[in-house]
Order: structure tokens, then C-alpha cells, then sequence
């Protein structure tokens, strides 16, 4: 079978303050008289921890710069592809624009030449 939950759970904010501080956890307020709190931390820790923390983020920064390093082109190369194609569409749609506005220019002129000229044929 499952083992049952625990008796006291600590809330997010004392996880938090635990860590920031250093200091030994509090009981919770709805907790036991006897419920057990993190250990004390010591001297050396903070120090250990300020290398590590150096360390990580040299890491880090390291892990970061080569794969920038190397995702640099390929993300280029996916970036020209799809401007390609959207600048495509684009200038696709912009003939096809210009087009219709040209057509429907041409059909309103020779509507207005084919009126006046009926008009003039009329009138003799």
C-alpha cells in the first residue's frame, strides 16, 4: 500500500527563507511540538557554497557562449528561409494588389470614355 503523507509540510515562504538565510527551518505553525527542523548550517558551507555558486555560473556562461556559438548560423539560416517565404507572400499579394487596382482603374477609364462618347454621339 502507499505510506501516508506526512504530518507537517513546509509552506513555500519557509523553503525560501531556509535557503536565503541559512538559518535552521521553523516550525511551521500548525506543526508538532516535537516535529524535527533542518540542521544548522556552518562556517564552511557559506563558503563552499559562494564557490559553487562561482563555479555554476562559469558554467553556465560557458554552455551559453558555445551554444550561441552554434546555434548562431542554423538559427540564421531558418531565419532567411522564412522571410523568404513570408516576403514572398508578401510581394505575391502586393502584385496581385496592384493588379486589381490597376484593372478596376482601366474598367472605370474606359467606362468614362465610352459614356462620353455616347454622350457626343447623341448630341450630333
Amino acid at each position: 500500500m502507499s505510506k501516508p503523507p506526512p504530518r507537517v509540510v513546509p509552506t513555500l515562504t519557509e523553503v525560501v527563507d531556509r535557503g536565503r538565510s541559512g538559518a535552521p527551518a521553523r516550525a511551521p505553525a500548525n506543526a508538532p511540538a516535537n516535529a524535527p527542523t533542518a540542521p544548522a548550517r556552518t562556517a564552511a558551507v557559506p563558503a563552499a557554497d559562494a564557490k559553487l555558486a562561482d563555479d555554476e555560473q562559469a558554467l553556465v556562461q560557458r554552455v551559453l557562449a558555445e551554444a550561441m556559438r552554434q546555434a548562431g548560423p542554423i538559427v540564421e539560416r531558418r531565419l532567411r528561409v522564412a522571410l523568404a517565404q513570408s516576403l514572398t507572400k508578401l510581394a505575391d499579394s502586393f502584385v496581385q494588389n496592384a493588379r486589381d487596382e490597376i484593372a478596376r482603374s482601366v474598367h472605370e477609364a474606359l467606362a468614362k470614355a465610352l459614356e462620353q462618347e455616347l454622350t457626343r454621339r447623341k448630341q450630333r
